[in-house]
């Protein structure tokens, strides 16, 4: 994409900074497992769900 097309990035910055702070695997797997019905579920069963998820799509 083109940098220096100031409406565009002014449209994107914001799901840049949203994403930045998943940093490695883990965390992304937890951010994906946290979306699902997961009220009061430790963070091992977060991550495993979110496993699930990805293998069947």
């Amino acid at each position: 994409y083109e940098f220096t097309d100031n409406k565009m990035m002014d449209l994107l910055r914001p799901s840049l900074e949203q994403a930045f702070v998943i940093q490695n695997q883990q965390v992304a797997l937890d951010y994906i497992g946290k979306r699902g019905s997961t009220v009061g579920v430790t963070k091992e069963k977060r991550i495993r769900y979110a496993k699930e998820i990805l293998q069947r799509e």
